[in-house]
């Protein structure tokens, strides 16, 4: 956590009485063209949803390798979870 009172007080009394808001901690980045610039999802979010993506895929392939067939539930859910890492690719790319 970026704020911490010791005394109890909540993250908006603390701004507040600094004058501050929760922008002030998050500032726009610059970018080349001084447009400003800010990531939607915290790296560590996107990272863990990205892992239970790829568990997905991993149970998927496991089940294959058994001779498991998939459902078409578990098809549809493959293909989303496929969808999502290579959406994700895409974002980080820019």
């Amino acid at each position: 956590m970026l704020v911490h009172c010791f005394g109890g007080c909540s993250v908006e009394e603390i701004l507040g009485a600094v004058g501050l808001t929760f922008d002030a901690l998050f500032p726009d980045r610059l970018v080349d063209n001084a447009k400003p610039f800010r990531r939607p999802f915290p790296a560590g979010d996107v990272l863990a949803a990205l892992s239970t993506e790829a568990m997905i895929v991993a149970v998927a392939a496991s089940n294959i390798r058994q001779g498991v067939e998939l459902s078409a539930v578990d098809h549809e859910r493959l293909w989303t979870a496929t969808n999502r890492i290579v959406a994700a690719k895409e974002m980080a790319n820019g």
